[in-house]
Parts: C-alpha cells; sequence; structure tokens
C-alpha cells in the first residue's frame, strides 16, 4: 500500500492505517482528496480500497484477502450516529464484498463485572 499525503481534509485522524498481519509491519495508506470527497463515511472508503487493492479473482480464504476496519470522518466528534464503524472484505458465502457496520457505543461505556 502508499505513503500518506497531506489532505485539506480532516477526519479518519488525518491518516489510515495498513497493518499486515504476516510481516508485522505498520503503515499509512494514502487517500486522495479526491477519494476523500467521492467516498465519505467508513462504508464507502473501504469498498474503494478493496476495488483498487484487492486482486482479481483472490481468493477469499487466502492470507492476501483484506480486511478493513474503518470508521467515518465524524467518529468521536459527538455528532449523531457518529460512533459507528464498518468491517469489510471479499466475502466466502458469496465472493463479492461483505460487511458488517457496528455501533461502537458499547466499546466507549464501562463494563460492570459482576
Amino acid at each position: 500500500m502508499k505513503n500518506e499525503t497531506k489532505s485539506r481534509y480532516g477526519g479518519y485522524m488525518g491518516k489510515v492505517l495498513d497493518i499486515h498481519l504476516g510481516t508485522e509491519q505498520c503503515s499509512t495508506y494514502d487517500i486522495s482528496d479526491k477519494d476523500r470527497s467521492l467516498f465519505i463515511g467508513g462504508r464507502f472508503l473501504s469498498t474503494k480500497i478493496l476495488w483498487d487493492e484487492l486482486p482479481k479473482g483472490i481468493d477469499p480464504l487466502s492470507p492476501e484477502n483484506l480486511i478493513i476496519i474503518m470508521t467515518s470522518p465524524l467518529t468521536g466528534t459527538g455528532a449523531p450516529s457518529s460512533s459507528r464503524y464498518d468491517i469489510s472484505a471479499k466475502s466466502p458465502l458469496t465472493g463479492a464484498m461483505g460487511e458488517k457496520r457496528e455501533n461502537a457505543l458499547l466499546l466507549a461505556r464501562p463494563v460492570k463485572m459482576v
């Protein structure tokens, strides 16, 4: 994946982290200002990354398949419904993109152990 560039847009804390579990390497992933304006939100941006980065015909269960966990640019701002995150990958069930959106409020609240 690519290195970070300067952006006129905020959100995503200005960076997208790329973690390769096989090599245990971390880097930042470059998202152009054009893509930031066209693909707003974690769901659409993760779809764009999967489309651009996955080789055609990749086996969904192969180590080369990507799993993308993405927040929206408003996460952490207190805006309504901004505490959501998206998990996307090529689905072994359908061979198309599979995704799951969740509310992160549960993660932000302390849990009382009984």
